[in-house]
């Protein structure tokens, strides 16, 4: 089961879904959440029946949710050992989880590669660097990360410039997100949130994996510095 932490603007699609960064006007507050209830699913069974925006509602539109996971732990009122457990562990990575950085958006979405291309190679960037891993690189993790115990993945990634769909990028997940699935760990994504809270999340990790990049060369550098361990 995938589970989605931090902020994400947009909407979840099958699976590892499809999240549209939105550029809103100062001013505007809307959450783009439109029918979310978490208090009312956390506090009142009769909510959670409600045809309109009850249980199965928040299950449909918001599987991803602190709601839905909330739904899905307990069929308790108000159990907030449970709903403080949910929170933690969508906080600070503890030890038996594993950050993932992706390096997604632009440098994705502009190759010419074809999806298969990319799964198997990976995108190097017009200097040569390799940016986007190909998915070998987490195959080849996989028996380290069994013995650690880790338990939990964390996808982390988002882009810095605007695109209609961000197909590739997406595609790209759900690949990375399966390969980890098959193999029994959990799933969490933390996509299309704030940079600086992405830098503050992946610093306190435990235990890292990189992509490409700039960003991500700062982040394991921190990572180290606080203590962590790169796999």
């Amino acid at each position: 089961m995938i589970f989605l932490i931090g902020l994400t603007v947009g909407a979840f699609i099958g699976g590892v879904g499809t999240y549209l960064w939105i550029n809103r006007p100062t001013g505007n507050l809307y959450t783009a959440w439109k029918g979310y209830r978490l208090g009312d699913m956390f506090l009142h069974e009769v909510e959670r029946q409600s045809w309109l925006h009850g249980s199965r509602f928040h299950r449909k539109y918001f599987p991803q949710s602190i709601a839905t996971e909330y739904l899905s732990r307990t069929e308790a009122e108000g159990n907030f050992q449970i709903l403080n457990d949910i929170i933690q562990s969508r906080r600070s990575p503890d030890q038996q989880t594993c950050v993932v950085h992706l390096r997604i958006g632009d440098i994705l979405e502009k190759s010419k590669q074809t999806d298969q291309e990319v799964i198997e190679q990976g995108v190097h960037c017009k200097d040569g660097i390799l940016y986007v891993q190909p998915i070998s690189f987490y195959r080849e993790k996989l028996d380290s990360l069994k013995s650690l115990g880790i338990k939990r993945i964390v996808l982390v990634g988002g882009s810095h410039v605007r695109d209609r769909s961000y197909a590739k990028s997406n595609q790209y997940i759900r690949a990375v997100a399966r390969i980890f699935e098959k193999e029994g760990f959990v799933v969490n994504l933390r996509l299309a949130g704030n940079p600086d809270d992405d830098l503050v999340f992946l610093s306190s990790a435990s235990w890292f994996i990189e992509s490409g990049g700039g960003f991500t060369r700062v982040a394991k550098e921190l990572v180290s510095i606080n203590g962590g361990s790169v796999i």
